[in-house]
């Protein structure tokens, strides 16, 4: 009997831990604490538990019709607007405030834990808002375009605030998807561009662990550049330059150097920003001057920093200047103009020399040398041709003997200094001869012209081979961003 009295005790205070961890579960949970089994009734066939679920958070049908009847508040007010009861203004500023009521109760919903409730509300209240927006001045044009994009902008700002502020990173991609919609829907602007511009900076900054939530904004921003570059539009130049300027900021804050997100987007938005505004203010020629200047530039921090993506930005600067000097399609003419008419412009000759030098100082081995090493190559064919075209009759020939010349010239050079970029282009250029002596001199040439042409590329074949660049690459110099 002693025993069975020591027992009792112990066993109601194991029930009374059991129940204290019941009720902080309970709290974490967001559910009813469950009673004292001493205190609580014995069931009945009246109190037995239904098959219907008690309303809560994960009722995922609850919170769907929560957000039914926010929605049908909206058309509410739609309806009173088309009616003439309010002006259409005022039926815009009802709107969004109605909105901006059920995105204050998501951050309400989410400061208080119950994240999935806080989700719902903040998609219905986006599916108020920015519709609202697009609508309001695309269909009724009621708010011009301008104030439709400063509107669109702060709505983004809003939910990535919230989304911050409450560590819930899909209220951040909500508001985001949903500025972008609407900011194309509402037309490419300078405002749209602006917005949405400080809508990605703004992300990456804030938001630095969720690395990809400012994709879609940067890639928004990006394109509406690229179209405004090319459109001309009234005040482009200067708005490329803000828009560059403001997505150099979340690199210049130092958010580090390895981040791939943010050094692919200042890159972007330096080659659109910059490159634009240049090619709008200035000639052809002296932009692509410029864009030379640029890609030097780079190369050489390139050198002192070993940052990989310098090398990649001085490929694409002395890349871009490609298409604006004219050098590739002097190129393309050098293969298949006649003497006389082949010209080599004089932007063309700079673009030239800033890839020799470019490609001199960036660091051995990367493959954005054999690009500029390229570039350079092309010129001394073209400027080539343009000096040698008029002095000699078959064109034809000429062009396999310089083609022959400079593959032989290349896979010497770089068994001279082990320059394995030279190495490769040597064979590079023996295909395109290969190509070109079958698809031009085969057609077009007479024999004895035949033996000459086969001579020269059997020659280049030798030398190549016998010349090929055989030091493997040094370690660890491609690494790195």
């Amino acid at each position: 009997m002693s025993d069975g009295r020591e027992l009792e005790p112990r066993i109601e205070r194991l029930e009374m831990a059991l129940l204290e961890i019941d009720t902080r579960l309970a709290r974490l949970e967001h559910r009813p604490a469950a009673a004292h089994p001493a205190a609580a009734p014995a069931p009945s066939a009246a109190s037995a538990p239904s098959a219907v679920p008690a309303p809560s958070e994960g009722n995922l049908l609850g919170l769907a019709g929560i957000c039914t009847l926010i929605l049908g508040g909206a058309f509410v007010l739609r309806a009173v607007t088309e009616s003439r009861m309010i002006p259409p203004l005022g039926g815009v500023v009802f709107g969004l405030a109605y909105a901006a009521v059920w995105i204050w109760n998501a951050d309400r919903l989410a400061r208080a834990g119950r994240r999935r409730a806080a989700l719902f509300h903040a998609v219905t209240a986006a599916l108020i808002a920015f519709p609202l927006v697009w609508e309001t001045s695309v269909r009724f044009h009621t708010i011009p375009p301008e104030v439709a994009g400063v509107i669109d902008g702060t709505l983004g700002l809003l939910f990535l605030w919230i989304a911050v502020r409450n560590r819930q990173q899909l209220l951040a991609w909500t508001g985001s998807v949903a500025a972008v919609l609407v900011g194309f829907g509402v037309g490419v602007s300078i405002s749209v561009l602006v917005v949405l511009s400080v809508l990605g900076a703004a992300t990456m900054i804030a938001a630095k662990e969720w690395e990809f939530a400012s994709w879609p904004a940067a890639l928004a921003a990006n394109a509406m550049a690229l179209v405004l570059a090319f459109t001309h539009g009234p005040g482009a130049a200067a708005t490329l330059i803000v828009y560059c300027a403001i997505w150099i900021v979340p690199a210049a804050i130092g958010r580090g150097e390895r981040d791939i997100v943010i050094i692919v987007q200042a890159t972007a938005a330096l080659l659109i920003g910059i490159g634009g505004a240049t090619l709008l203010l200035l000639p052809a020629g002296m932009a692509s001057l410029l864009w030379c200047g640029f890609g030097v530039l780079a190369a050489e921090v390139a050198h002192h920093t070993r940052l990989r993506i310098m090398g990649v930005q001085s490929v694409l600067w002395i890349g871009a200047a490609l298409f604006a000097s004219g050098l590739l399609l002097s190129i393309v003419g050098a293969f298949v103009s006649e003497g006389p008419s082949i010209e080599l412009p004089a932007a063309a000759l700079g673009n030239g020399i800033a890839a020799l030098v470019a490609c001199v100082r960036l660091p051995a081995w990367r493959p954005e040398r054999l690009v500029l090493a390229s570039i350079f190559l092309g010129m001394v064919f073209n400027g080539t041709l343009v000096v040698l075209g008029p002095r000699v009759t078959n064109t034809a020939l000429l062009r396999t003997a310089v083609l022959a010349a400079a593959a032989s010239l290349l896979a010497v050079l770089g068994r001279l200094i082990d320059s394995r970029e030279a190495s490769l282009l040597a064979r590079a250029v023996l295909i395109i001869g290969g190509v070109k002596l079958l698809a031009e001199d085969l057609r077009l040439g007479r024999a004895a012209v035949l033996v000459v042409s086969f001579a020269l590329y059997g020659a280049a074949l030798l030398i190549v081979s016998r010349s090929g660049w055989s030091r493997p690459p040094a370690e660890g110099t491609g690494s790195g961003m």
